[in-house]
């Protein structure tokens, strides 16, 4: 009797396991389309409210980075997450702003951001992820123009560098490679230029400082252009016009097609993009 009572027991005791699981189980399910919900928003310019495609929004949760997306062309974005307190942050070169919002169990919610969106661009390329927190470069100008060569002055060049550039967890640049040279004598300026900047560094999940690499442009207007449009060939275009724009936006990019050989002075303006497959064949440049 003994015998069976335990027997009887360890079967009770079997069954109401596999009920409780089922229950369990049935519970999940039952909660399963409302475990998950939406986090929307826009990203604006911050000083004439238009759109900012492809601003990059880094939200992160009490585990660290959960998503990385871009905005649209509407400068919207969408993240489907579960409920919880999350920190965002919107990133577009230079610029970067961030805030905190509670995302409730089986309703969405909204959080907006603001950039800067002319004021240049930083591409984090080191190991295919950007760190939650990008680095920040803090001494940088937008609206001044680098200094020039006799002979870009000369020649009358609208050219670009593009810069690899390492920086450490101090946010200093120790190192770059090119992967466009700008030509014109320009090359020993660009790296100059690039040695001065300073970074706010990146930082990991945890907050800790990091290195990163940085993907980070130079740009030399015509000098004739800038000293007759500009007033001047130390500033760099402005922004004028609604939807804003640069006052060079009408200036034809090379390879484009014809000038416009009835203007004043017809040029053309360099609107190359990085290439990051010269990257690995490119020497590193120390200070």
């Amino acid at each position: 009797m003994h015998a069976g009572r335990s027997s009887l027991g360890i079967v009770r005791s079997v069954f109401l396991i596999v009920v409780g699981v089922a229950a369990l189980a049935s519970v999940v399910r039952a909660d399963e389309p409302r475990s998950r919900s939406r986090l929307s928003g826009a990203v604006r310019d911050a000083t004439h409210g238009g759109p900012v495609e492809s601003a990059l929004v880094l939200i992160a949760g009490p585990r660290g980075l959960e998503q990385s997306l871009t905005t649209d062309r509407d400068g919207r974005y969408s993240a489907v997450l579960a409920p919880g307190t999350y920190h965002v942050v919107f990133v577009y070169g230079p610029s970067r702003t961030s805030g905190r919002v509670i995302v409730p169990p089986g309703r969405g919610a909204v959080l907006d951001g603001s950039v800067d969106s002319v004021a240049g661009e930083v591409i984090i390329i080191r190991d295919r992820i950007a760190p939650p927190v990008p680095p920040k470069p803090k001494n940088f100008e937008p609206r001044k123009a680098p200094p020039y060569s006799d002979r870009a002055v000369l020649s009358d060049a609208w050219t670009k560098a593009w810069l690899l550039l390492d920086v450490d967890e101090t946010g200093r640049v120790t190192r770059l490679k090119f992967l466009k040279r700008p030509g014109h004598d320009l090359e020993k300026i660009a790296r100059s230029e690039a040695f001065k900047l300073r970074f706010d560094p990146a930082r990991d999940r945890d907050g800790k400082a990091m290195r990163s690499w940085v993907v980070w442009p130079i740009e030399w207007p015509s000098a004739w252009w800038l000293s007759m449009f500009v007033g001047t060939r130390s500033a760099m275009p402005k922004i004028v016009g609604f939807p804003p724009r640069r006052q060079d936006d009408y200036v034809p990019c090379a390879g484009s097609g014809p000038m416009n050989l009835g203007s004043l002075h017809p040029t053309y303006k360099d609107c190359s993009r990085p290439d990051l497959s010269k990257a690995p064949n490119e020497p590193w440049i120390m200070p």
